[in-house]
């Protein structure tokens, strides 16, 4: 298989060539100039990929066992301390995952995780975020003691408040 990126009139166009796809190529586009918003880049090539991914295996693809590409914004994110910054990276992007029926990489996304590089907002928002999904997501319960463990840590007193309707 050959992914094979070059500049269009539009921006950037995706070629794939492979023998598990009809007609053998599968062309998408993605701007040239990232819409505004952080991780907008990584969110728009996360797409890209999961859109080829699902037409075979592209090896290295997000939605193929590998941490989404903007799941670093949001560590950059927390590291510099902005968690409104943060937060929304994660609603934006898991919100795009479940309303586009990527339940199975929503799951994968919680798995990838590493909770000890989240803060606080950045770990309840993804609790939040995946509440309504969480009898689809079986990681969702693994995720939910591995964050309940990380709070513990981070704010000792406050963890049954910060978890409340979120189980």
């Amino acid at each position: 298989m050959i992914v094979q990126f070059k500049t269009a009139a539009s921006g950037w166009q995706a070629l794939l060539m492979s023998p598990t796809v009809r007609a053998g190529t599968f062309r998408a586009s993605v701007p040239r100039t990232p819409t505004l918003g952080a991780g907008s880049a990584a969110k728009e090539l996360d797409q890209l990929f999961i859109k080829l991914a699902s037409l075979g295996s592209v090896p290295g693809a997000p939605g193929r066992g590998d941490p989404p590409l903007w799941l670093e914004d949001v560590y950059a994110q927390v590291d510099q301390r902005n968690p409104e910054t943060a937060v929304d990276i994660i609603f934006s992007h898991m919100n795009d995952l479940l309303a586009g029926g990527c339940v199975a990489r929503c799951n994968e996304v919680l798995r990838a995780i590493d909770l000890m590089r989240l803060d606080t907002n950045a770990i309840v928002a993804t609790l939040s975020i995946t509440l309504t999904a969480a009898s689809q997501l079986p990681y969702r319960t693994r995720f939910l003691e591995r964050a309940e463990k990380r709070l513990q840590q981070l704010a000792p007193g406050r963890v049954g408040r910060l978890l409340s309707g979120l189980r």
